[in-house]
């Protein structure tokens, strides 16, 4: 079936710097054109390889290759090699088989999300891809697949979940396991890909039981219930639909006042902290914080801090393989 795969979250970042260089005139000082503008050329990086026994003869592509380590010794590992080495598939989601929901525990569950929908092209892709979907959500069930991103792409493994959409502008998007399929504000038309580990990216982390170091009576059972029913946020607060990168709008509004003002050197907040009518999105409300003002201090109260000193026996941590030959 032919469908389309979109992302549902994506990770921003800032701007790729361009790395140009000031050109300079022979007497030292920059350079400017006609309109006053300071000239600059593109930053180009050279690398060479020279032979370790003669520093005189620079070593050819043909004569180089790849090294991967293991232990003390190095691995050559060429192109031809590495292209033996890839998975020849296209672009493609194949279903393996189906579980059952409460199978997969979300805290295996991976990023980023994708969005499975049938091509605008193809009738015939959208009701397939929709009646996956109902069918999932009816069964309170999920599909094992297999995801190839690109052709010729590592392979990731992953499971498709009905996804709800109660708005039409994606807000309150969630997996559609346990509403009525004919609900007409939580529409199943599309499926959710998420991304799950293989054996090698799962650690097996084990707690202390808490019991050993806590011993909890009713009193301090009643001001953790306490302290957390305080703090409940109401459904408007710390929406992240609303709620802009901080550190990226810092960047974008620090190039606009720059480009502005040529003569400002400082950086603009990306949050709103000296903003009157505007509330800043990514605090507490402040009718939450005075409310919670007597049971944080009863928390602490009953709950104190103590000092303790970490004990490291003369050992230091070993951060190369040759620190540890040492002890042998």
């Amino acid at each position: 079936v032919e469908a389309r795969i979109s992302l549902s979250t994506t990770k921003q970042s800032f701007p790729s710097l361009k790395r140009e260089a000031v050109t300079l005139n022979d007497e030292g000082e920059m350079e400017k054109n006609i309109l006053g503008e300071i000239m600059s050329a593109p930053v180009l990086n050279i690398t060479s390889h020279w032979d370790i026994d003669d520093l005189d003869v620079e070593v050819e592509l043909v004569q180089r290759a790849q090294g991967y380590p293991y232990g003390s010794d190095l691995i050559p590992i060429g192109p031809m090699e590495m292209e033996g080495l890839k998975l020849r598939s296209v672009p493609c989601v194949t279903i393996l088989g189906y579980a059952a929901l409460e199978c997969i525990p979300m805290t295996t569950w991976m990023g980023p999300t994708r969005i499975v929908s049938g091509s605008g092209d193809s009738r015939q892709a959208c009701l397939a891809v929709s009646a996956l979907a109902q069918a999932l959500q009816r069964l309170n069930q999920v599909a094992i697949c297999r995801f190839v991103k690109q052709k010729d792409s590592d392979p990731d493994m992953g499971i498709l979940a009905p996804l709800v959409e109660e708005h039409p502008i994606g807000i309150g998007i969630g997996i559609g396991i346990g509403t009525s399929v004919g609900d007409e504000k939580a529409k199943v038309r599309h499926l959710l890909y998420v991304r799950m580990p293989f054996a090698d990216d799962i650690q097996n982390l084990t707690m202390l039981p808490l019991s050993d170091a806590v011993h909890p009576d009713d009193k301090a059972t009643k001001v953790c219930d306490d302290l957390i029913d305080a703090f409940m946020l109401p459904d408007t607060a710390l929406n992240p639909a609303y709620i802009p990168n901080p550190a990226i709008r810092s960047f974008r509004k620090t190039m606009i006042r720059r480009a502005l003002e040529s003569q400002f050197d400082g950086i603009e907040e990306g949050r709103n902290t000296n903003s009157v009518d505007e509330i800043d999105p990514m605090t507490t409300p402040a009718e939450v914080l005075e409310a919670g003002k007597e049971v944080t201090k009863a928390f602490r109260d009953i709950f104190s801090l103590e000092v303790v000193e970490k004990a490291t026996n003369g050992k230091k941590k070993k951060f190369f393989f040759s620190d540890s030959q040492e002890d042998i």
